[in-house]
């Protein structure tokens, strides 16, 4: 059996092993070949998790479209004002876009810090009673470590930027529907 470091390298060394192998009776499979089942009930298990990720994200939306929908009803008056003292409509999205931006940069880079600092403070996490017997009966050691991969911070915030896009269509619709002398009366 060989085992490659990095998942990614397990078609690349198979490749090349059965391209040593052709002229010999040995055949070279991975473990998704050889085990298709394992790797459907793998993709069954993820489901769960995935289907907490969307309700997270939605969650997540919500609460910043709270603070969105919050931040451009009370500046209403203002921004009556501002359009009626001849700021274009666009300078005045394109303002409250930014803001919109700093807003999600921020809390997406506060959140990336704080989740790194939670994960390296209980890295790793070590099984005791019988969990951890469990796991040293299949021959492996009791502990969980976490991942620092820096693709799953920053995929995530990703996410949460193109969740800030979507909500930023609020604030410029009203913006961009916005009577002037009901804004400044209000």
């Amino acid at each position: 059996m060989i085992a490659p470091q990095r998942e990614g390298q397990t078609e690349s060394v198979a490749a090349t092993l059965r391209d040593q192998f052709a002229d010999s009776e040995l055949a070279v499979y991975t473990w998704p070949e050889l085990m298709p089942e394992l790797l459907e009930l793998m993709e069954m298990d993820l489901a769960a998790p995935r289907l907490l990720t969307v309700v997270l994200y939605v969650v997540i939306g919500f609460g910043f479209f709270g603070t969105i929908l919050t931040m451009t009803m009370e500046r209403l008056r203002e921004f009556g004002v501002l359009l009626s003292v001849g700021m274009k409509r666009t300078k005045l999205a394109s303002v409250v876009f930014i803001e919109t931006l700093f807003i999600s940069f921020i809390g997406v880079i506060a959140g990336i810090i704080l989740a790194w600092l939670v994960l390296k403070a209980i890295d790793p996490i070590v099984l005791s009673g019988e969990a951890a017997q469990a796991v040293i009966d299949l021959g492996f050691d009791p502990i969980i470590p976490m991942s620092f991969a820096a693709d799953q911070f920053y995929t995530q915030g990703i996410y949460v930027f193109l969740i800030a896009l979507i909500i930023f269509l609020f604030p410029l619709l009203k913006i961009t529907r916005l009577n002037i002398l009901e804004a400044a009366r209000s």
